[in-house]
């Protein structure tokens, strides 16, 4: 995909690892490749507003020691809606700031697509991860850094369940990196990939 970076997968227990993170340049390219024989197929949603026309439902900014503002506009790709995070304090660490939607279902050895549009007001990496939504709040290798930048860049993660857990999260996190930094996110979604 030329004028992209696939991302590396962080630990050996993503899906990731073998397939990659697959990064559409531009805001009309499509998302995967297209199907082949013996790749699956995708289950039902399991993110609840992932588009965002309810504003903030359902998600939450995380700010543990950082601070960050939220509005929801149409400024996502072909004016869909679209949250945007402004970073106005960062803490000592970058992933005080983050932001997730919880609580879902995820089952060990089970192979799952987490997809949405992304881009930031100045080129920076990201993190993206399925972790666990309590102590001791692992991942175990389901998590892989991105580059966003200033053009929307759709965003495709797979990788297999690390655990059977009824409170798991996805995450965009590592976001308080910079004041002023900007970032957007759209089009959300999160399917089981069946065999």
């Amino acid at each position: 995909m030329k004028g992209n970076t696939i991302s590396k997968v962080m630990g050996g227990a993503a899906l990731g690892t073998a397939l990659g993170v697959a990064l559409a340049g531009q805001a009309g390219a499509s998302s995967l490749p297209q199907k082949k024989a013996g790749q699956g197929s995708a289950g039902k949603e399991m993110l609840q507003n992932g588009d965002f026309k309810a504003g903030m439902k359902h998600w939450k900014l995380e700010q543990a020691g950082a601070k960050g503002e939220t509005t929801v506009g149409n400024e996502g790709p072909s004016g869909k809606p679209a949250l945007r995070l402004k970073v106005l304090e960062v803490g000592d660490q970058s992933w005080r700031l983050q932001l997730h939607q919880s609580p879902l279902k995820i089952t060990k050895g089970k192979m799952y697509l987490f997809e949405f549009w992304a881009k930031a007001a100045r080129t920076t990496k990201i993190t993206v991860n399925c972790m666990q939504n309590h102590a001791p709040w692992e991942h175990h290798g389901a998590a892989t850094e991105i580059e966003v930048g200033p053009t929307w860049k759709k965003v495709s993660f797979p990788f297999t369940g690390p655990w059977t857990d009824d409170n798991a999260r996805v995450t965009m996190t590592n976001l308080g990196t910079v004041v002023g930094q900007s970032y957007w996110f759209a089009a959300c979604s999160l399917k089981e990939v069946k065999k």
